[in-house]
Order: structure tokens, then sequence, then C-alpha cells
């Protein structure tokens, strides 16, 4: 009998939030049945088929090495920027999620990363982030809504511009940090014409991809529900991801 790959989608310790019933929702949308990850909960993927690492507060910046701010405060970081903490963060998911990351590059599971979890990828594997983003657009208010709001572009020779299709794509935006060093090992496939990293991919896994919007709240889009429907077929089949 036929069953539904299980995927594990990560959330806080409060449990399942919006953005974990957004992912939840796509999930089944393709086929898949959504598991809850949380540190208070389950925190393996034991019998899951793929892993979904979902938005939400920002990384702890001690664990790129910046000296942590009370919330709201401002101080220099190691490279003498202003950053300011704007959303709480949550250590007990964070390294549930760099834990979860390992298991399945250990496991060959498929991986997406959603805003937040793009980040955390990059971190997890030895990346650092930019904790206010603000200086990539010139004191210009920076670009922050569920809707699409800026245009960035996939890089051609990789496996997502296949998935997503050609030519320059407009995507929502809703964090607050971005990638600064790539982790040994990810490649950028897809950035902002500023130069802000949108999406990445791990190159040596089998589907191993984090994307800094958030596809699902973007459902009615077909580019964006193909990016879903991808990653399923490789919790099903376990298909590299250049042969989709």
């Amino acid at each position: 009998m036929y069953q539904k790959p299980k995927i594990g989608i990560t959330a806080p310790s409060s449990g399942k939030d919006f953005f974990w019933w957004s992912l939840a929702i796509a999930v089944w949308l393709q086929g898949g049945r959504p598991v809850l990850l949380s540190p208070l909960g389950k925190n393996s993927l034991d019998g899951l088929a793929g892993l979904m690492l979902s938005g939400g507060n920002d990384i702890d910046p001690r664990n790129y090495q910046i000296k942590p701010l009370p919330i709201g405060g401002r101080e220099e970081t190691r490279k003498g920027e202003k950053i300011k903490a704007r959303k709480r963060p949550q250590p007990e998911r964070d390294a549930l999620e760099f834990a979860l990351i390992r298991e399945a590059i250990n496991l060959d599971l498929p991986v997406l990363g959603v805003c937040r979890g793009l980040q955390v990828i990059n971190v997890a594997l030895g990346g650092t982030l930019h904790s206010d983003i603000g200086a990539f657009y010139s004191g210009q208010k920076i670009p922050r809504s569920a809707f699409p709001v800026k245009q960035i572009t996939v890089r051609k020779d990789t496996p997502l511009f296949y998935v997503l299709g050609e030519g320059p794509m407009r995507v929502n935006a809703l964090h607050s940090q971005g990638i600064d060093q790539l982790a040994p090992g990810l490649d950028a496939i897809a950035c902002e014409d500023n130069g802000l990293v949108q999406a990445i991919w791990l190159s040596s896994a089998n589907f191993f991809v984090g994307v800094q919007w958030h596809p699902e709240l973007l459902w009615y889009q077909a580019r964006q529900r193909k990016l879903f429907k991808t990653f399923l077929a490789a919790a099903k089949r376990k298909r590299p991801l250049q042969e989709q």
C-alpha cells in the first residue's frame, strides 16, 4: 500500500507556528505528510524521508562569532559594522537544527531551508551572517513583504535554474539577517542585484537547497509550487536534483 513520504518540518519550542503550518500545507499539497520537529518534541529524522527548515527568529550571533546584543541594542561587530538584534534568538532551536542538518547529510536525505532555514544551513556548515542587511540597501528601506517585493536572479548553470525557470524572478522578503561568508561546500545560486545571497546549494548532496524567500507564501505561482514538487520527488525517489 502506498504511504505518503513523511517530511520533518522544524518549529520553535512553542510548537507549530504560522511558518510551520504554511510549509505543512505545501508538503501536503504535493503528496507528503508533514511531521513536527521541535526542541520539546520529536528531534531526530528517524522514519522521515526529508527535512524542511522553516522560517522564524534570528539565529543566535554567538553561533557565527559575533558578540550577542540586547534586544534592540546596537554594538560593533568583529568587522566594525553596526548591528541590531531584531528578534530574540532561540539557542535550543539553533542546536536542534544544526544537529538535524548533520543527520540529514549523513543519511543523504533531501533538505530544503526557507528564510531562516537558509541561514541555519550556512552557519551549521561553517559560514557567517550579516546580522543587519540594511547596508545592502544604501539607506533605503529594507524590502519587507509577504508579497513579491524584490527581484533576484538564479544562476543559469545550477539545478535550481531548471526548477524555477528562466529569467529574473520577483520574491517576497521577511528577513533581517543574510549570508555573509558562505560555508565550505556551499554555492550561491541566486542573488539580488546588490549581491545579497538568495539561494544556496550543497552540490555534494542529493537535494540540499536553501532559499532566502518564502515560497510557501507564493503558492499561487507555478514556479514556486514546482520547488516543493521537486523536493517531494527527491524524498519519494531519492533522485539527484540534477535529474529531476
